[in-house]
């Protein structure tokens, strides 16, 4: 069972709704994340996004922050080349991170306006 596990690619991942101070280390560590394209960790309580995640799961196209606490986004984030959805709605952003200049200038990302308070 567990050869089973470990050769499991994981492509959709949703810890929405789950009052998360962090995201678990094994959504990172674990290696059927490689495949990972969409995170949704929507309506948690986290502050900061750890830069792990960008480089555990390169293929990610998708990120749902929103409703969070997130203040400022890592430089990391520019590893995802693929990124195409990128929402932060309702976070403590204070100003349009310059990171982000990066990942939609180089992208087709979609970006949510919305990401100021």
């Amino acid at each position: 069972m567990a050869s089973l596990l470990s050769s499991i690619k994981l492509h959709e991942l949703s810890l929405a709704s789950y009052a998360l101070d962090f995201i678990p280390p094994e959504v990172y560590t674990y290696r059927g994340a490689t495949g990972l394209t969409s995170l949704n960790v929507f309506e948690n309580h986290l502050a900061e996004i750890p830069v792990e995640i960008f480089s555990s799961s390169p293929l990610l196209t998708s990120l749902n922050f929103c409703q969070n606490k997130i203040s400022t986004l890592p430089e990391a984030i520019t590893m995802l080349t693929g990124l195409s959805t990128l929402l932060l709605a309702d976070n403590e952003l204070a100003a349009f991170p310059d990171v982000l200049w990066a990942v939609s200038n180089d992208s087709n990302t979609t970006c949510n306006p919305h990401c100021m308070r």
